[in-house]
């Protein structure tokens, strides 16, 4: 379980950060990276988190794509359009 893994003050917080972000929904590792490096965090830092919380399952891209594509479709967006939008997301 991740918070029994020996972590420095700083990772503590990233994670904390991390997990109310995933909270209020999913994100992709790209999106939550972006999200922290803003926030003036070690990249090293971030990337031990983000491995930890996808191999935790608190995280996954697979998952994220999911409820994305779900979303956008209900709002009437086409394929071409979302696999359009998936793209820049990673850019």
């Amino acid at each position: 379980y991740i918070s029994e893994i020996d972590m420095t003050d700083d990772q503590k917080e990233i994670l904390n950060i991390a997990i109310r972000l995933l909270n209020l929904r999913e994100h992709s590792q790209h999106e939550l990276r972006r999200k922290l490096l803003k926030r003036k965090q070690e990249p090293d830092d971030i990337e031990f988190i983000l491995d930890e919380l996808t191999r935790e399952g608190l995280q996954s891209d697979a998952r994220f794509v999911e409820q994305y594509i779900h979303f956008r479709t209900e709002k009437g967006y086409g394929p071409r359009r979302l696999k359009m939008e998936l793209k820049e997301m990673n850019s």
